[in-house]
């Protein structure tokens, strides 16, 4: 007979799939996550479901003109944003769903601008750089305003997250004693990725103001049950989001965490 497999002796390696292995830790975090804020994304998913059927309703006619056209075209753009942002969220990446969120806002806050100013148009399509901050200031005057102090808060969050610093590189604590500490283990605290549930909401609401605002404008009216649907979502929105923790509320070195702005992964990471 064949002699009996042998165990793996103590302290022998074993070989694992790492890619199976994320796989399956970002499967668990997606579920924890999407449990732990069910009724937020749940939310969140209603208003991109908004999003894609004004696109499907905009897909039966042909543009007017070559503003329609680059308005649906940044619309479109802002619902692969808020769609991969939120994936990026489920699976343990809130760095990066943030990235994501700063160029929804920032597609978001063109569609406005264009809405309020449709003869700067032509400056951006012919490769013109229209700049966040003149954005921001003209929106605040605008025939349709936008609270400028709400953009600047925003933007400059956002803007903190897209780039590589210290306050927003993740204290993994590999080594001491941690081991494969990566995104997908959805290791890191509540507060961090229930803040980011906060800004998908946000975000999610004002594109389906904006888009709403846009396409009315132009003639374009979907059935009455689907501007209905508009108005008690951004009640919806507001009433949940409110409960949720702000991301850095007063961006002060009073108000970080000792270490860093962004709290540390548990020391106990998980296997």
């Amino acid at each position: 007979m064949p002699d009996k497999e042998e165990s793996p002796k103590a302290g022998a390696s074993v070989e694992i799939d790492e890619i199976r292995t994320i796989d399956a830790l970002e499967s668990r975090t997606y579920a924890e996550r999407f449990l732990r804020f069910n009724p937020e994304f749940t939310l969140f998913r209603r208003g991109v479901s908004l999003g894609v059927n004004l696109i499907h309703f905009l897909g039966d006619a042909p543009p007017k003109d070559n503003y329609d056209r680059t308005q649906r075209d940044l619309a479109s753009d802002t619902i692969d944003s808020l769609w991969l942002a939120e994936h990026a969220l489920l699976r343990g990446y809130e760095n990066h769903s943030l990235s994501l969120l700063r160029r929804a806002y920032e597609t978001i806050s063109l569609m406005a601008y264009f809405f309020n100013y449709p003869d700067k148009l032509p400056q951006w399509e012919n490769g013109g750089r229209i700049r966040q901050s003149t954005i921001r200031l003209a929106l605040h005057s605008a025939p349709y305003p936008e609270p400028k102090e709400t953009l600047d808060e925003m933007y400059r969050v956002y803007s903190l997250f897209t780039h590589v610093n210290r306050e927003t590189i993740y204290h993994r604590l590999l080594g001491e004693p941690n081991r494969l500490t990566l995104g997908c283990q959805g290791n890191s605290d509540e507060i961090n990725y229930g803040s980011v549930v906060r800004e998908l909401l946000r975000q999610a609401s004002w594109f389906v103001d904006v888009a709403n605002f846009v396409f009315l404008k132009l003639g374009l009216r979907p059935p009455d049950s689907y501007a209905q649907e508009t108005l008690r979502y951004r009640g919806r929105v507001v009433e949940l989001a409110l409960k949720l923790p702000a991301l850095f509320p007063e961006h002060s070195a009073a108000s970080r965490p000792a270490g860093g702005g962004v709290p540390k992964t548990p020391p106990s990471g998980r296997p």
